[in-house]
Formats: structure tokens, C-alpha cells, sequence
């Protein structure tokens, strides 16, 4: 297990930043010989703007981290609520397979989603767009990882994205 609290503070031009970010990754690891199985489930908070006309930017900025929900979700960790149950299968130390699903939603209904550099996506930006919806959508992710050598590893990644109602609106 593991838990992350995170607040962001300071000026950014004239906005004052007040910002957050929860994490609870937990896992439990079943091992037998050299195989593992391991069922866990990632609940992660990511605040967004709550108004455009107040003195304050309250969506979170990962800053530089990788990619939260995977290389080919084009998803980044601001304005969200996720919750990620996995399972991970090593059939032995040098190989990792992992299954996951995200359940994706909208933190504040008064921002929109971002890509993992943290570019507004949705709406565009300026252009005008209201929405009440909050669930961005669905994600299912395979992740293949082989260790050949201390020197030398492969990965291999793969989702399929399930738009929400915040995405089809």
C-alpha cells in the first residue's frame, strides 16, 4: 500500500494556486514459487478549477511525472477522480503482466480534462462550453513488462478507451 498527499500553492500571472492531489494505491501479493499474483485497486483525487471568475486556479499539475493512466491514453491527472482496479500476474521475476481498468470522472464540472502534459483538451481552450457530465469514461490497459538483464528491458502497452458522457456530449 501506499498514500500520497499532495497541495499546491502560490501565484501563477494574477491567480492565486490552491491545489490537490489524494492517492491510495493497495495491493496484496500472492505468492507461490516464483509466480505472484497481485489483485489491488488505486483510488486517486486530482482537484480542478471551481470557477472561472474567482481569483484562484485550483486544478492540480502533475508537473513531470509519466503518464497516470498508461503511454496510449492521451488522459492526463488533472480535474479527476479515478478509481483502477488491477491484477497482475509474474509468471516469473523477469516478467510483469498487468490488467487494469479506470473509471474515469470529472473532479469539478466547471473544468475540463487535460492531456498528461497538462494541455486543455476539453473544452478548447476558449471556447465556450458547459457541461454538468462527469464521467470521462472507461479504460481498459494491458501492460506486458520482460526484464532481459540489468541492462536491458521491454515494455509493451495497449488500451481501449470507452468514451463517457462528459466525451460524447
Amino acid at each position: 500500500y501506499d498514500a500520497i498527499a499532495v497541495y499546491q500553492f502560490g501565484q501563477f500571472e494574477e491567480l492565486s494556486i490552491s491545489a490537490y492531489n489524494f492517492m491510495v494505491i493497495s495491493g496484496y501479493r500472492i505468492q507461490k514459487g516464483k509466480q505472484a499474483w497481485i489483485p489491488g485497486l488505486t483510488l486517486n483525487l486530482s482537484s480542478g478549477d471551481q470557477s472561472p471568475d474567482d481569483d484562484q486556479l485550483n486544478t492540480y499539475n502533475m508537473l513531470y511525472s509519466k503518464p497516470t493512466f498508461g503511454l496510449s491514453a492521451p488522459i492526463g491527472a488533472s480535474n479527476i477522480i479515478n478509481i483502477k482496479p488491477t491484477f497482475e500476474y509474474d509468471p516469473n521475476p523477469n516478467i510483469r503482466i498487468i490488467l487494469s481498468g479506470y473509471f474515469m470522472y470529472r473532479h469539478s464540472t466547471n473544468d475540463g480534462t487535460y492531456t498528461p502534459g497538462r494541455v486543455q483538451t476539453r473544452p478548447l481552450p476558449f471556447q465556450l462550453f458547459q457541461s454538468s457530465e462527469k464521467e470521462i469514461g472507461k479504460q481498459l490497459s494491458l501492460e506486458i513488462w520482460y526484464l532481459k538483464n540489468a541492462n536491458w528491458s521491454f515494455f509493451a502497452d495497449a488500451a481501449y478507451f470507452i468514451p463517457g458522457n462528459y466525451v460524447k456530449e
